[in-house]
């Protein structure tokens, strides 16, 4: 060094972080208790919160559904002769409630397709067998079969829903 020059400066030191090895600690307790009171919380109320919003939900279904309610198509009572395995006459009465989809349609279509629709029950219902028609576990599926008919002859997007209104087997 010579001697007209300043002599340098000592290294400062650096600042050392605030807090530490027990900065880290605190943060690491505070995390670990959000974590556990969220948990907390979200065990005691996430199921009633969950069912309110199912509730809401089932209710705008509900509207929704109301809201797009078709006319209906009642047929008259119709009585058709059916079989049994061992083929043995027995008779089966069935009122049917057919659930027009949108746009309705006019009245005076409807009055000329009534004929048909009766038609298309009445064959289905023919077909089937005592024992078919007797056993509550393939009734949804009767059901189901006959909408689908029911559907080829109005058109499958004029026909929403079939319902029996009446439904008694001798």
């Amino acid at each position: 060094m010579a001697e007209g020059e300043p002599a340098p400066a000592p290294p400062e030191a650096k600042p050392k972080p605030a807090g530490g090895k027990a900065g880290s600690i605190i943060l690491l307790l505070l995390v670990v208790v959000l974590s556990v009171g969220g948990s907390a919380l979200g065990s005691a109320f996430g199921p009633a919160i969950a069912q309110k919003w199912a509730r809401d939900d089932k209710s705008k279904k509900e509207r929704e559904a109301e809201e797009t309610l078709g006319e209906n198509l009642a047929l008259e009572a119709m009585t058709v002769d059916i079989r049994d395995n061992a083929g043995v006459g027995h008779h089966l009465r069935v009122a049917v409630t057919i659930e027009l989809g949108h746009p309705p349609m006019p009245e005076e279509e409807v009055k000329k397709l009534t004929p048909r629709v009766r038609d298309a029950v009445i064959e289905y219902m023919r077909g089937l067998s005592y024992e078919d028609l007797s056993a509550a576990s393939k009734f949804t599926a009767i059901r189901n079969e006959l909408q689908e008919r029911i559907g080829r002859t109005l058109g499958k997007h004029r026909t929403k829903k079939v319902f029996f209104t009446e439904f008694v087997l001798q």
